[in-house]
């Protein structure tokens, strides 16, 4: 149980680490540019890791167990191509209206390189990050995958172990059984050539009796109890 909780926990720190590294990728570019960045500039910026983290979620929470591991492959397909073109559709007109209404005037400098380059035409930075969101969707299977297989293999190596222990208890149920008969036939023989030798064996039976019964169920036994 507490091992199940620790690797919840590190999971969830796993992911807020990820996904805040993403979010504050501005601060680190615009710091190399010589540029400040703003709330308007952040916010610009934003809805490209927003909608990653919808479509990340939307899959690795919901989706990929209820349609892509119950081999329902076309359904899960069909609904990764609505989301991913519903968020790239409103990913266009958030950039566009956060454009022409919340940028802020942009160096002068800066505004003259920016202009003395060729700019690729609106289709292909609306491809460029559907296609984000196409990796992040397989992002999600990889993940979600991986860790499913990882659980599985656990399973097994739990079921293996059950499976040995029950095994040797199985044996040991079998082998206490006749050693303890020909114990008892040994001191039975024994009484009428030596009866202390038979005393003792007596007590020792008892001694090895309380261990089989009391004292076996340890997973890890000293040495010293083992000698003796």
């Amino acid at each position: 149980m507490q091992k199940t909780q620790n690797k919840k926990i590190l999971t969830g720190a796993i992911h807020v680490l990820g996904w805040g590294i993403f979010f504050a990728l501005p601060f680190f570019f615009y710091r190399g540019e010589g540029v400040s960045i703003t709330l308007n500039r952040y916010l610009g910026y934003c809805f490209v890791p927003l909608s990653c983290l919808i479509i990340f979620y939307t899959n690795f929470l919901w989706l990929i167990e209820r349609q892509l591991f119950r081999r329902k492959v076309s359904a899960f397909i069909l609904s990764n191509i609505v989301l991913v073109m519903l968020l790239g559709a409103s990913l266009h007109f958030w950039q566009d209206f956060h454009r022409k209404h919340l940028s802020e005037p942009t160096p002068k400098a800066l505004k003259e390189l920016q202009e003395s380059l060729p700019r690729p035409p609106r289709y292909v930075f609306i491809a460029r990050d559907m296609m984000l969101m196409a990796l992040t969707v397989a992002l999600s299977v990889a993940i979600k995958m991986t860790g499913g297989w990882y659980e599985t293999e656990n399973e097994k190596q739990e079921l293996k172990k059950a499976q040995a222990e029950a095994e040797l208890q199985n044996l040991k149920s079998q082998l206490n059984p006749h050693f303890l008969f020909n114990t008892l036939n040994n001191i039975y023989s024994l009484i009428t050539i030596n009866q202390d030798k038979a005393q003792y064996a007596v007590h020792d039976l008892s001694r090895m009796l309380r261990h089989v019964l009391y004292e076996n169920n340890q997973h890890f036994v000293s040495v010293d109890k083992e000698f003796e």
